[in-house]
């Protein structure tokens, strides 16, 4: 009966144009029947001289076509339409009695005339409200969306209050943890203790989830969603500030969720002031990058005097100087924000920054760091991240800077890619600087801070699997086995300028990323928590596939931190010091010409030579 109800609702309009005429003719049969049967007060059977009357008290479809009642939208039904049908009844009332009253049917008593309008308009007003309700009733049960809203809080009645309103999703119950909350109702729908969440998915047919817990609180989140992933239900977040306008987007669109929510992790970020940065210079090269610009975000409330944003690309550099300046507006101390456009590349645009702005602090952020692109330009590559790297720590010695960090990667541990080994190299550039009598002399700190992946950076894994997952898949992971370190942009960032404060000289800081996490289980949570089920020859009916793809040139299986096993712990929460050997300076000086040397001539035979021979440990295809 639903599944012909909702065929009916999808027919043409002239059609159901049709079949609520053909029910209104019904109705007048039956309408004309009563009259007399109430009438006469008994079950009335009409004679051959009342048949007439009878089909003529159908004429009151054509005033209501006049009245253009079967014009409107029936499933719509309000006072107006109401109005209209009543005064439609009251015109045809008024022609209908005089008729009866005129020219006197036989066996057709004059009060018929007065009985079988307002039955009729009656009984109209009843069917068009009842079909409306039941067409309401109908397509709320089959409603594609059936909502259930974790946490009974302040975002999640502002939420539950769109829900209610809207004609696509059904708002259904709510879950949460405060005692005092379970059993009581909030915009008709009850609150249910969590311990009660399959009965209230298995009761009310719940397909989609919304998260109404505060967005800081991992530990609780990743709870809820680790009971969650078996019912592979869609599961959204709500923002911990829902407005209206937030909260009717939340009916479009799915919020994704973060790293932190999906895995168990421990960040811990002070927020100490770095002294040493208040009233000083800071040079951020990249700054248009992921992490460049997030440490540009964060090294505004340490108030500096002016902050130099350097990078090569002029769009990306255009966002951050816009966003850095709007944020250097509401910060108590005046900080100046510059914004450079060149590439590390070039030692007298270097110069010209430095001469300019004198700065103090230097992060270097500046990298190309595709794995799978870098493999087919390694020259780009080279002269990027080792021979741009080696200028900058020129340039930065010569107008004797403060403090240096070089933003590094675990792909630079044992490098089996291109990148890995121009990172790796750009390390030793830096640790044999370090180490010169000059720098050490004047008391400079140049350091090294090396970590894994970060999330929500261009090519990072989980917005391409959301990506994937949008497309209806397959989603990819390269091996089954493969597994990477996780950390948050903002984490990284905060780390990253946290270590500045500890640096003595000449250290490889290690950011403490917890444990590698196994891709191919994140995929599969993020199918799960997506509402779908995998595909696989165990479920040929899924919905996703996840197609492994094969490491590719240059990936490695696992990844790893540190060169030697040693780590040391450190004053801050989250990194550590490890303690690595370097080549000298002149030994470094020599890599470098033969790279410049192969650079120029762009001989990628002898580069692969130089890299395998430079002490790096670079070997290319290690799984």
């Amino acid at each position: 009966m639903d599944k012909l109800l909702i065929k009916l609702l999808l027919l043409p309009r002239q059609i159901k144009q049709i079949i609520i005429l053909s029910i209104d003719v019904i109705l007048g049969f039956f309408v004309i029947w009563l009259s007399f049967s109430l009438r006469y007060e008994t079950f009335h059977i009409p004679s051959n001289f009342q048949v007439f009357i009878y089909f003529f008290s159908i004429l009151f479809i054509f005033f209501y076509s006049f009245f253009e009642i079967y014009k409107s939208y029936f499933r719509y039904t309000d006072f107006l339409y109401i109005n209209r049908i009543i005064l439609a009844s009251f015109v045809f009332g008024i022609f209908y009695f005089f008729i009866i009253s005129t020219f006197r049917f036989p066996h057709v008593p004059r009060s018929i005339g007065v009985i079988f309008p307002i039955l009729i308009c009656f009984f109209t007003i009843v069917s068009r409200i009842s079909l409306v309700s039941i067409v309401n009733i109908i397509q709320r049960e089959n409603i594609s969306s059936r909502v259930l809203i974790y946490g009974a809080g302040e975002a999640g009645i502002k939420a539950a209050s769109v829900y209610s309103l809207s004609k696509e999703h059904k708002f259904c119950a709510f879950i949460d943890d405060d005692t005092d909350r379970i059993g009581r109702k909030i915009n008709n729908a009850l609150i249910y203790p969590s311990s009660k969440i399959s009965f209230v998915i298995k009761k009310y047919r719940i397909n989609k989830i919304l998260l109404a817990i505060g967005n800081s609180n991992y530990r609780k989140i990743r709870s809820v969603l680790s009971d969650l992933e078996k019912f592979n239900i869609s599961v959204n977040k709500i923002p911990d500030f829902l407005d209206e306008v937030d909260a009717k987007k939340i009916l479009k669109q799915n919020v994704r969720f973060e790293v932190n929510d999906l895995v168990n992790r421990k960040i811990q970020i002070s927020s100490d002031i770095i002294d040493g940065v208040v009233g000083k210079s800071v040079l951020i090269t990249g700054a248009g990058g992921s992490i460049g610009s997030e440490i540009a975000r964060q090294i505004i409330n340490h108030k500096p005097s002016n902050i130099i944003l350097f990078d090569h690309s002029e769009y990306n550099l255009y966002k951050i100087n816009r966003e850095i300046n709007e944020l250097s507006s509401k910060v108590s101390s005046k900080v100046d924000i510059f914004a450079r456009l060149g590439s590390i590349k070039n030692i007298q645009t270097l110069e010209n920054v430095f001469k300019d702005h004198s700065p103090a602090y230097v992060f270097h952020a500046a990298a190309y760091k595709h794995v799978p692109l870098i493999e087919d330009n390694p020259i780009e590559a080279i002269t990027n991240n080792t021979l741009g790297t080696m200028n900058l720590l020129r340039v930065s010695e010569k107008n004797e800077v403060e403090n240096f960090t070089l933003i590094s990667t675990d792909k630079a541990v044992r490098p089996s890619n291109i990148m890995g080994a121009s990172k790796r190299l750009a390390e030793l550039c830096l640790q044999a600087i370090a180490d010169s009598d000059s720098v050490i002399k004047k008391g400079a700190v140049y350091s090294i801070v090396r970590f894994g992946n970060v999330l929500g950076s261009s090519g990072s894994v989980l917005p391409l699997f959301y990506s994937q997952l949008e497309t209806g898949g397959p989603i990819t992971v390269t091996h089954e086995d493969v597994t990477r370190y996780f950390m948050t942009i903002e984490e990284a960032a905060g780390l990253v300028i946290q270590s500045t404060s500890i640096a003595k000289g000449n250290e490889v800081f290690i950011l403490d990323m917890g444990k590698p996490i196994k891709i191919l289980d994140l995929a599969k949570k993020v199918i799960n928590l997506s509402g779908h089920k995998e595909r696989s020859s165990y479920n040929p009916d899924g919905d996703i596939e996840i197609k492994i793809t094969g490491l590719r040139p240059g990936e490695k299986l696992h990844e790893e931190l540190v060169i030697d096993k040693e780590l040391d712990e450190t004053t801050k929460s989250n990194i550590l010091k490890a303690k690595e050997n370097f080549i000298s300076l002149p030994e470094i000086e020599k890599i470098i010409s033969k790279l410049v040397s192969v650079s120029k001539d762009n001989d990628i035979e002898n580069l692969t030579k130089i890299l395998k021979e430079s002490g790096i440990e670079y070997l290319t295809n290690i799984n």
